[in-house]
């Protein structure tokens, strides 16, 4: 279509009712109110459609040989096409339901916007609080872990010193138990040496043999009075052992003659020197040690690990509980017997001494007092003895000693009447 036919087609067209184009341009205005886009798209001038410039249109120019309309005041040039111009060609209207369609989506949107708004707030929230709940509940297992520590610390504390208390009273009883062996070792030691110095007074007393193995003739002794003082009769006890010597030689009958035959001489009998072995009793359990002094700069020295007395496996050699003259059937006897009896409870510990006096009906106070209760009673069993004796004095018969034989009594001391308690003085 050429420029003169479409101005001849815009005149015909301008004859129509310009009220109905008013109104609907005004439809339009409102319509793009309503829309809330009072600015429209650019419009082609060369096709009169939205969206696109003339200078980007595909279709070809409807303008002979310009490239676009002029926008200067030249009225031989081409113009471009008015917003509102009558020859330009209505854009498309939408319809009433889309646009309120549009509208409803519009609103639809701006809710799931909200909607989604809110969504993350509350997420945002739960994210808080959870997080909140978990630093708090690391906070808690810290100071659990804390506290269990310190728990720790304290028992591994309380359990040292309890050990360190147990340790120091088992090194106080294990004192105490040594010092009661000590103590009864000592004891035990008395009572040998005790034994020992009577068995070597009343074995003094007897006849010594001189160098020929012969006897002295001695006259009777009459026995010592009882109510004589003590300083008297030691005295007197000891001028007699000094006199125990053979000095000649013992008086020999006739000889026996034999036809006539001359008479036998024999040389003097030489008898050599010999004593009486002494008594042998056991041997001492302990030893006495020097105690040594340490120097200012040597070193520490540990002392090694012992085993308790208890632990020991100790064979105890009992001794011989046979009385070899009839003269140990008293005070010696007993007290020999007291020491055996001693030298095998020391060695047991309470619970088995405890054990004995149930068994034996003796009342347990204490197990070094223990040691000598079960000694007495064992004693006195047997020595059938039903009270603890009194000290009363014992006459000790030399008659029938060793070394005077039964056939030479007449030339030997008769009876002395010698007593414990002064033996004892003796010695």
């Amino acid at each position: 279509m050429s420029n003169p036919e479409r101005y001849e087609r815009s005149r015909d067209v301008r004859g129509m009712d310009d009220r109905a184009q008013d109104d609907r341009e005004r439809d339009d205005r409102a319509e793009d109110r309503d829309r809330g886009d009072r600015r429209r798209g650019p419009i082609c001038f060369n096709c009169n459609e939205i969206g696109h410039y003339g200078n980007q249109c595909p279709r070809p120019r409807r303008y002979g040989g310009m490239a676009r309309p002029s926008t200067s005041t030249d009225s031989l040039r081409s113009r471009s096409p008015r917003r509102g111009d009558w020859r330009r060609e209505p854009a498309a209207q939408l319809d009433r339901g889309v646009t309120q369609q549009i509208s409803e989506l519009g609103r639809s949107v701006a809710a799931m916007k909200q909607h989604f708004e809110e969504e993350w707030m509350r997420e945002e929230n739960r994210l808080r609080r959870k997080q909140e709940k978990e630093e708090e509940k690391r906070r808690e297992e810290e100071m659990r872990i804390r506290e269990e520590e310190e728990r720790v610390i304290q028992e591994k504390k309380a359990r040292k010193k309890k050990e360190r208390r147990r340790k120091e009273a088992e090194s106080r009883t294990e004192l105490k138990k040594d010092l009661s062996m000590q103590m009864v070792m000592q004891l035990s030691e008395l009572e040998d040496k005790f034994g020992h110095r009577m068995k070597q007074a009343i074995t003094g007393t007897g006849k010594l043999p001189n160098e020929k193995g012969k006897e002295v003739k001695r006259g009777p002794a009459c026995s010592g009075s009882g109510s004589e003082s003590e300083a008297s009769i030691t005295q007197d006890l000891s001028a007699r052992t000094t006199d125990l010597v053979i000095s000649e030689k013992r008086k020999r009958g006739p000889d026996r003659v034999i036809g006539n035959s001359p008479p036998m001489e024999s040389p003097a009998k030489r008898t050599p020197k010999s004593r009486r072995k002494q008594a042998t009793f056991t041997r001492r359990l302990t030893r006495a040690r020097a105690k040594m002094v340490k120097s200012p700069g040597s070193a520490k020295r540990k002392t090694p690990v012992r085993t308790p007395l208890l632990a020991r496996k100790k064979k105890v050699t009992p001794l011989d509980t046979g009385i070899g003259t009839p003269d140990l059937k008293g005070s010696l006897a007993r007290y020999k017997y007291r020491n055996i009896m001693m030298q095998e409870l020391k060695l047991l510990d309470a619970s088995e001494l405890q054990r004995i006096c149930r068994e034996e009906g003796v009342p347990y106070d204490g197990k070094v007092d223990e040691i000598f209760d079960i000694t007495d009673h064992r004693t006195y069993l047997k020595l059938e003895i039903e009270e603890v004796p009194e000290l009363q004095p014992e006459a000790i018969n030399i008659e029938d000693s060793e070394v005077v034989g039964p056939n030479e009594g007449s030339d030997a001391i008769n009876k002395w009447d010698l007593r414990v308690p002064q033996l004892w003085v003796v010695c």
